[in-house]
């Protein structure tokens, strides 16, 4: 016997999808500094997801603001485990390390997201998670290779 097509299962990638609202809320949150709120809503992202790389590294973005470094660098080092089976955006890694305060990486990454022509890099001008870097002459520099108004 088949199922009807109005089951009530959700089919999985509508379950994925439910990550969205989770993740927006949750960087809501990390930008008001309300940490907890956030770090309890990107585990729901991430958990929807199936530890999609964007919400990753939002998840670690998060840990690593709020002071809970060891947890941040866990979540990198599986971001760069994720990346030798798919496509992990270099950009995802730049937010991670501006997170973390370390500038140098950050702006590496951002320059391989530049060379790779990651969608994300759209952002640099406006991600306020790119904050600490915009006084940086690389960032600048970026951001005119970008054709980015300054």
């Amino acid at each position: 016997m088949t199922k009807p097509s109005n089951s009530c299962e959700t089919p999985s990638i509508w379950i994925r999808a439910l990550f969205f609202p989770h993740l927006v809320l949750g960087q809501a949150y990390e930008q008001k500094k309300a940490y907890d709120q956030a770090i309890t809503e990107l585990r729901r992202a991430v958990d929807f997801s199936q530890n999609s790389p964007p919400v990753l590294a939002a998840l670690a973005r998060t840990y690593a603001v709020s002071g809970r470094t060891t947890e941040a660098r866990n979540l990198l080092d599986q971001l760069m485990q994720q990346s030798k089976k798919q496509y992990v955006s270099p950009f995802y890694v730049a937010i991670v390390y501006a997170g973390l305060g370390e500038k140098d990486q950050a702006l590496d990454w951002l320059e391989k997201a530049y060379g790779d022509h990651s969608n994300a890099i759209v952002f640099l001008k406006v991600d306020p998670q790119l904050d600490t870097l915009r006084a940086s002459p690389r960032f600048h520099e970026l951001q005119r290779k970008l054709r980015l108004p300054e």
